[in-house]
């Protein structure tokens, strides 16, 4: 499902209000009230997360590409040490100070922005940036001289990591293209791995320190487990609980709205957290019988300051994105004294337009520009706009590339463009599906209604199989009346046959005033590896497979 952009800030409020401070609200009972220990808790709530995304999503497409990515491993292994480096910091100070002092990630995440992203932020920006700022310095300074050094060095390293943490969600490979899967349950797969290398990665950390504890004659920290922790049922239970109904649905939205309002903004929203925390807690404390907690005036300071911090990073980015003109009018420019600028871009159009029959859509997608940066183009009565010089070499590139690799009518990949596009996957991926595709009674239909008929019968194919078939797929005409089809990734049984039984439905061709023709398909579908196979083997199965049902449908 996509999500649009006021969706993904809702989702990521109602994320950092609600379910953080509920975390939060249940750790500190578990740990208080229940006398768990916190590092099993933990271990436990990862475990529990991982297996309901995983028990939920089931096999699938990205399982494999996500457990072999780079980057899903580095998310485990940047979110241990957070928690590692969170630890210290709360050894030093109370926890309301610590989620105060956690708010060094959004420095660091907007610095990273600057540095890797290359964004920049306004005046607001810099004003929510000083009041962090001074909020960490309200809490420093109630820190003991000789214990400042090494608190700073840990609020710096957890701000780095908490702020890598959402950048790596943001740009994580894989998480992106379950954004674009058909199968609704793909980014719960993703996460769910995500889940399932950090709660092994917590545990082996966990268990480590708890060996290094039992061997040490010497305790090293009251938070490290003994051994027989590790059988403790209120720590397990409790982080069970926590796992499902919290962490699950953090971890999901998480992952889900860092790509689409960035990671600085989400670390912004995230300095709402201290004050929505104490908010559900004044609220249920005496439900659950917390202690209350009393909170000095530098305290508050310190928490209104954060929290104004980042309503003004926030409503910076809002501001920005209101006022920005769109990305595609930084490929125009106006060349009053230049015409014949101008007329190179027109001309350009003009062959892609002749060349794809007057489609100006099709045209759009031949030049690879803007569908609203085409218009203004077209709309130009004075002739005096002319598209960059980048943006002109890059669009005449994509034309040519066009014309050699697409079918003109169909606009889907002719044969040598298809292979191209199989051979770049046989690099990334170890499994796919493999469609052939032949159009029944396509030379009845030739031969009785006539060429342009027969054509419209075509473009018809190309738009059921795209309408079908989920975005991943790369789509090919091999020529006259016959396709194909690749969807990278494992596939359960399922999905297979729901998408043979909506490609093998009939659909209807509008020919003409007053004639109406049904069409269908004849399906040949295997399972490919392309390590194991070569494509052109693999295709000639397929062809073998659609003309064994071809025979069985008897058209």
């Amino acid at each position: 499902m996509k999500i649009t952009l006021r969706q993904a800030w809702l989702l990521a409020m109602f994320s950092v209000a609600v379910l953080w401070s509920f975390i939060n609200i249940a750790a500190t009972y578990s740990t208080q009230v229940l006398q768990v220990n916190y590092l099993i808790f933990t271990c436990s709530a990862f475990a529990s997360s991982a297996m309901v995304l995983l028990l939920w999503s089931g096999p699938g497409p990205l399982a494999r590409e996500t457990f072999r990515a780079v980057d899903t491993w580095a998310f485990g292994l940047i979110l241990l040490l957070d928690y590692l480096f969170l630890l210290g910091i709360f050894s030093f100070v109370t926890s309301t100070d610590g989620s105060i002092l956690k708010r060094m990630s959004l420095l660091c995440g907007i610095l990273a922005g600057w540095l890797f992203f290359v964004r920049r932020g306004g005046r607001l920006q810099f004003m929510g940036m000083l009041l962090i700022v001074t909020a960490l310095y309200l809490v420093a300074r109630e820190v003991a001289v000789d214990a400042l050094g090494p608190l700073l060095t840990l609020v710096i390293l957890s701000g780095c990591a908490e702020a890598a943490r959402v950048l790596v969600a943001e740009t994580h490979r894989t998480n992106r293209q379950a954004a674009q899967h058909e199968d609704p349950r793909a980014r719960a797969r993703v996460v769910g791995l995500v889940m399932f290398v950090l709660a092994t990665l917590f545990l082996s950390g966990t268990a480590l320190l708890a060996v290094t504890q039992s061997l040490s004659v010497d305790q090293l920290l009251p938070i490290v487990p003994q051994l027989s922790d590790f059988m403790h049922t209120p720590s397990i239970v409790a982080g069970m609980v926590v796992g499902v109904l919290l962490m699950t649905p953090v971890r999901l939205i998480e992952f889900s709205v860092a790509q689409i309002i960035r990671a600085e903004n989400f670390l912004a929203l995230a300095a709402f957290s201290t004050l929505a925390t104490l908010f559900w807690e004044s609220l249920v404390r005496p439900l659950l019988g917390l202690p209350e907690v009393q909170l000095s005036a530098v305290n508050w300071l310190a928490v209104v300051a954060v929290t104004l911090g980042g309503i003004c990073v926030a409503v910076d980015v809002w501001r920005q994105r209101r006022q920005a003109p769109p990305v595609w009018r930084r490929l125009l420019r106006e060349v009053p004294q230049q015409p014949q600028l101008a007329a190179t871009t027109r001309d350009l159009l003009a062959e892609a337009l002749e060349y794809c029959q007057g489609d100006v859509e099709a045209m759009t997608r031949s030049l690879g520009l803007p569908g609203p940066l085409v218009q203004e183009i077209l709309n130009d009565q004075q002739l005096i706009l002319a598209l960059t010089e980048e943006a002109q070499s890059e669009a005449e590139k994509h034309f040519r590339h066009y014309v050699a690799d697409i079918d003109p009518l169909t606009g889907l990949l002719q044969r040598r463009g298809f292979k191209q596009k199989i051979t770049n996957i046989q690099k990334t991926t170890n499994t796919a599906l493999l469609f052939y595709f032949d159009l029944n009674r396509f030379k009845q239909v030739n031969d009785q209604y006539g060429h342009a008929i027969g054509d419209r019968a075509l473009v018809a194919m190309a738009g059921h199989l795209k309408r079908v078939l989920p975005d991943s797929a790369i789509i090919g005409r091999l020529g006259g009346d016959e396709f194909v089809a690749c969807l990278p990734g494992t596939w359960p049984a399922h999905i297979q046959q729901q998408l043979l039984k909506r490609l093998g439905r009939a659909f209807v061709l509008n020919g003409r005033p007053g004639l109406r023709i049904r069409l269908a398909t004849s399906i040949g579908c295997i399972a490919w590896s392309p390590g194991v196979e070569l494509f052109d083997s693999a295709l000639a199965r397929a062809d073998a497979a659609m003309y064994a049902h071809k025979q069985q449908r008897d058209v």
